[in-house]
């Protein structure tokens, strides 16, 4: 019954990027802000681009936040991140 389980393939990117990847460069500029932004929490950052027809959850926004996303597994997770130092 089992004989052919394999995982399934990896996207990549996370659901965050790809996301991203859809806006134009206005659009990309006001989300990277606000990633950046320690005034957005990352439950109200979410719920607002939800609000907006996102479709992203807590879960996604806050992995991608805190590089803990397919893209840090990658080696991306400085896209859409905010700068350090």
């Amino acid at each position: 019954m089992l004989e052919n389980l394999t995982p399934p393939a990896r996207k990549g990117r996370c659901a965050f990027t790809r996301f991203r990847e859809t806006l134009d460069s206005h659009d990309v500029q006001i989300l990277d802000d606000a990633m950046a932004d320690q005034n957005w929490t990352t439950h109200g950052l979410a719920i607002a681009l939800r609000d907006r027809g996102a479709p992203l959850t807590y879960q996604t926004v806050y992995r991608h936040r805190t590089n803990t996303c397919a893209c840090k597994r990658r080696g991306d997770a400085d896209v859409g991140q905010p700068a350090t130092g």
